[in-house]
């Protein structure tokens, strides 16, 4: 991440994006694109009529001067291109995140969602007055109520910060209170002592369970949430009673005088997880809150599964196949996942399964995950959703000579420096003795850390040299006239 200094981002929401290109525009910006054919494609949109049927009757045919024709295959490529000029745009600024060790940029997008990267306010009202100039040129209107600022301070600015907000905590905290042992508690032990020399107070598995639960329920009862971060803190942690924001979050720094054709947009501090790119995650990239949904969600269809008795079991797991890897995959390779949480998952998919064979609680897991050969039913589980989602990740990382590719080389070569491997086979090998906490620090060595926890062999090698994958577009280009 960053050191000693800001980055800001600047989440826009566009309205009813894929209707609201202009025709004109659009035409002016394949024709800057050198695309062939817009002629035949300009002659199908400034032909395009729509007409309202009331009752019985149509009325006039209504020019349409606006918007992709819905349905179309070409709708999707000519949105993205219309779109793309404004990348370009942005992107011919030189303004930078200025993220140290990573390629420098200032945007993402995906579909008709765009977050801009800057370090400072200046830069950010810039971009912004572009993409302002661009909405008056192109139709293409900005969604103000939808957009969003959020921001993280790095390096010693920060660390001043918190360690501000810990004193004034360490000021507010009671001092700790004697532990006094009960004298019928310690009566009960003194008589079992007496009938039994050997005594020694011990609980059963079950009990400590029970222990456990209770005074996770009875921590969690005495704790305040924190609505900024989501954490549950002591009641120290907060100014008082009546203030949902822990001290650490109301100290924390956040961006100001961030305004879209003269109107200030919404500021969400840091620390507060937001939805980017479908995922939710704050700016320290912690992804709990979207570790939750999904663990939520798989709750939420084991219920249904046992709620609704009626379904055959062939439709019960139907559903399972629908949704459960779904809810998973799309995140999965995107999110920072604890073994501890992969376990909570494999432990709802498991009982999901066991709810759509009508089996009991009790019913032995080995019966659905054991392989097929042993008699198993060998379910899909998390892991092998894990695993499938991070390799097509990676692959399609791969696919184009762009940002992405780039950094995916970064974090492949040094993969492969850090473990002392030479290919992606001996990162296998070296991968299953590394544990999970230190195997999910690097994307690569991730994916073949959990190949060799599933036993499979990968054979890939995307940086060849000698791939014409591997070259950049521009020379194929030139090679090609």
């Amino acid at each position: 991440m960053k050191q000693d200094s800001k980055l800001i981002r600047v989440d826009l929401d566009f309205k009813n994006a894929f209707n609201s290109a202009g025709h004109s525009s659009l035409r002016k910006i394949l024709e800057g694109f050198g695309i062939p054919d817009v002629s035949l494609l300009s002659s199908i949109y400034e032909r395009s009529t729509m007409r309202i049927l009331v009752g019985n009757e149509r009325s006039a045919a209504i020019q349409l001067d606006t918007g992709t024709v819905q349905g179309s295959a070409l709708s999707s490529f000519l949105f993205d291109l219309f779109i793309n000029a404004l990348l370009r745009l942005l992107d011919s600024t030189g303004i930078l995140h200025r993220v140290r060790g990573v390629p420098e940029w200032n945007l993402q997008a995906f579909a008709d969602d765009l977050s801009l990267y800057v370090s400072s306010t200046e830069d950010a009202n810039t971009l912004l007055n572009l993409v302002g100039s661009f909405q008056e040129w192109s139709g293409l209107k900005i969604s103000i109520k939808k957009s969003l600022v959020t921001g993280a301070l790095y390096g010693q600015g920060e660390i001043r910060r918190q360690r501000d907000a810990m004193a004034v905590i360490r000021k507010r905290k009671p001092p700790p209170e004697a532990q006094r042992l009960s004298r019928s508690k310690l009566q009960e032990t003194q008589e079992l002592e007496q009938m039994d020399p050997d005594f020694e107070e011990d609980l059963t598995p079950v009990d400590e369970e029970i222990n456990e639960a209770c005074e996770e329920l009875r921590s969690r009862s005495l704790l305040q949430r924190c609505d900024t971060c989501g954490r549950h803190r002591d009641k120290h942690h907060f100014p008082s009673s009546a203030t949902n924001q822990c001290t650490q979050c109301s100290k924390s720094w956040t961006p100001r005088g961030i305004a879209y054709q003269g109107e200030t947009l919404k500021v969400i501090r840091g620390r507060t997880p937001t939805r980017l790119l479908g995922t939710h995650h704050n700016m320290w990239l912690d992804t709990k809150s979207q570790r939750r949904k999904v663990i939520d969600a798989a709750i939420e269809v084991a219920a249904y599964l046992y709620k609704n008795e009626n379904l055959r079991i062939d439709q019960r797991l139907k559903v399972i196949s629908m949704c459960l890897p779904s809810l998973f995959s799309f995140s999965a390779p995107l999110i920072d996942l604890p073994e501890a949480d992969l376990k909570t998952l494999t432990a709802v998919w498991v009982r999901a399964y066991k709810n759509a064979w009508n089996s009991a609680k009790g019913t032995a897991t080995c019966l659905f995950t054991y392989p097929r050969e042993q008699g198993g039913l060998q379910v899909k589980l998390p892991l092998g959703t894990l695993f499938s989602s991070i390799w097509g990740n990676l692959e399609r990382y791969s696919q184009f000579d762009d940002g992405t590719r780039q950094m995916l080389e970064l974090t492949y070569h040094e993969a492969l420096a850090d473990n002392g491997c030479l290919n992606l086979l001996e990162l296998q090998d070296a991968a299953q003795h590394l544990g999970w906490k230190r195997a999910s620090t690097n994307e690569v060595t991730f994916a073949c850390y959990l190949a060799s926890k599933l036993e499979i062999r990968v054979e890939w090698d995307p940086f060849n040299p000698d791939l014409i994958v591997s070259a950049p577009h521009m020379t194929l280009a030139t090679l090609a006239c």
